[in-house]
């Protein structure tokens, strides 16, 4: 997901201010802000976020485990019905 900056936003892992000039992005399942160092997202990869449309997604670390785990457990249950 586009990083979308407002100024009344903090970083979920530092607690610090989101201001609109730092480089931040918004995950798209507990849309929380975080700072990319704070998430260790290269400078690369949120400039290539930033320049994507909304058909990209970006999960913050405690989305992206608790995701994958979702994801695993829906396919065991999709194969299981087939």
């Amino acid at each position: 997901m586009p990083p979308r900056k407002s100024n009344l936003n903090n970083c979920d892992e530092c607690k610090k201010d989101v201001g609109s000039e730092d480089k931040a992005l918004v995950c798209c399942v507990c849309e929380k802000w975080f700072h990319i160092n704070c998430q260790r997202v290269t400078l690369e990869d949120y400039k290539f976020l930033a320049k994507s449309d909304d058909s990209i997604q970006w999960y913050c670390k405690g989305c992206r485990g608790a995701s994958l785990k979702l994801f695993k457990m829906l396919t065991l249950v999709s194969k299981r019905q087939d």
